[in-house]
C-alpha cells in the first residue's frame, strides 16, 4: 500500500524558540534585502551576521509574547508544547506582529531585556566584525524601518490597527507546495475574523505572491539601493509595501 506524506500542521505560539531564528536564517541567507543590508560586511561574516540580525528582530517582535510565530511541520499539534517546540520541524515560518503593535516600540526597558537576551546567545562569534554588524544594524534602521514606518504613517489613520507580516521563509525544499499560502491563510482568517487589514513588505521576488493572496501596492515602493553581485552593481534592491484590506473596510483617503 502506498504512503503519502501527512498534510503539514500549522502550529501557533507566541514563544520565540531559537528554532525559528535558526529555520529563518538558514532559508534568507540569499534574501535581497538582507543581503543589502549586509553588504558592507566581509563575506565569511555574513552567515552569522544574518543569523544574528534576525534574532534581534524576533527578540524585539516577541517582547511580552506579543508577536505570532506560525509555522508549517510534519507534526505535533496546533499549539505545541515547549519540548514539541524544540523538536518542531519546520517547512515554512511566518512572525507576524498584531494590531497596535511596532517592532521598536518596546520602551528602553525591553531595549535592554532584549540587548541581554542577545548577549546569551552567541555574540561572541560577532566580535571580529561587531562594528560591521552594528553599523548593518543603523542601516537597517535607518534605509528601512524609517522609510517602510514613513509609508505606513501615510496609508493608515493616527490609531489605526492591522496584523502586519514581519518575515516570512519557506525550505527551499519545500516550495512550491503552497506552504506559504496556508501559513500566510492562518494569518488572514485570523485578521477577517477581526475586521483588520493585514500589511506586508515584499521584495521583487515576493511580490507577486502577496498579489495572488489578495494584497495590493500601497504607496511607493522603497529603494534600499543597488544591489551588488561578486562585486558589480546590478538591479535596484526595492521593498513593495503591500495591504490587505477587509471587505467593506472604511480606508483613509489619499486625499487627508
Amino acid at each position: 500500500m502506498a504512503h503519502t506524506n501527512p498534510s503539514p500542521t500549522l502550529t501557533t505560539t507566541p514563544k520565540n524558540h531559537p528554532i525559528y531564528t535558526d529555520f529563518l536564517a538558514q532559508n534568507l541567507l540569499q534574501d535581497p534585502v538582507l543581503s543589502h543590508i549586509l553588504n558592507d560586511l566581509p563575506w565569511h561574516a555574513r552567515p552569522s551576521a544574518t543569523y544574528h540580525l534576525l534574532r534581534t528582530q524576533l527578540l524585539l517582535a516577541a517582547h511580552k509574547a506579543r508577536a505570532l510565530f506560525v509555522c508549517a511541520t510534519p507534526t505535533f499539534s496546533s499549539i505545541p508544547t515547549l519540548r514539541e517546540v524544540k523538536d518542531l520541524d519546520p517547512r515554512c515560518c511566518a512572525v507576524v506582529l498584531p494590531p497596535g503593535e511596532t517592532l521598536m516600540d518596546i520602551g528602553m526597558l525591553g531595549r535592554v531585556n532584549v540587548l541581554t537576551s542577545s548577549a546569551s546567545s552567541g555574540w561572541w562569534n560577532l566580535l571580529p566584525t561587531l562594528g560591521f554588524y552594528f553599523a548593518a544594524w543603523k542601516k537597517y534602521e535607518s534605509e528601512y524601518l524609517g522609510p517602510v514606518e514613513a509609508v505606513k504613517a501615510s496609508v493608515f489613520r493616527e490609531g489605526e490597527t492591522f496584523y502586519s507580516v514581519m518575515v516570512m521563509a519557506t525550505a527551499e525544499a519545500q516550495r512550491g507546495k503552497g506552504l506559504a499560502r496556508k501559513v500566510l491563510g492562518k494569518v488572514l482568517e485570523r485578521a477577517r475574523r477581526e475586521g483588520k487589514p493585514v500589511w506586508a513588505e515584499a521584495s521583487s521576488t515576493s511580490r507577486g505572491f502577496y498579489a495572488q493572496c489578495g494584497f495590493e501596492d500601497v504607496g511607493e515602493a522603497v529603494v534600499l539601493g543597488r544591489r551588488c553581485v561578486e562585486g558589480k552593481e546590478t538591479e535596484d534592491v526595492l521593498v513593495f509595501p503591500m495591504v490587505l484590506w477587509p471587505e467593506g473596510y472604511c480606508r483613509r483617503s489619499n486625499k487627508a
